[in-house]
């Protein structure tokens, strides 16, 4: 008990990323029981989902897909609706790889 009421603040910190991480899974895989649907970011919202936390990303011709260890989701606009596709990781996607220093990041004005 005292080690756990003692901890440094670094590792109450990662506890709480963590934490964060498999509770954006979870949703995730709650909304995706059958490997790809969509649903609108504000239900996700809604729900506590974490938009800046995530575990890596694959860019695709497509879009940019950010996953939560095994699902991810492509955000997109439907009829000026903000929406998520939501996808279980894949086999092939395994092969798949980018280039971090290629990749660009673009700061739009306040929303």
């Amino acid at each position: 008990m005292y080690h756990n009421t003692n901890r440094p603040f670094h590792e109450l910190s990662i506890q709480k990323i963590n934490s964060d991480l498999r509770r954006n899974r979870s949703l995730l895989a709650h909304f995706c029981p059958s490997g790809k649907s969509t649903v609108e970011k504000k239900v996700l919202a809604k729900l506590g989902y974490k938009f800046e936390l995530f575990t890596h990303i694959f860019p695709f011709n497509t879009g940019t897909y950010y996953f939560c260890y095994e699902y991810g989701y492509l955000p997109i606009l439907e009829n000026h609706i903000e929406k998520m596709l939501i996808v279980h990781k894949q086999k092939y996607m395994d092969n798949l790889s980018f280039y971090p220093w290629d990749f660009k990041i673009i700061k739009h004005s306040s929303r």
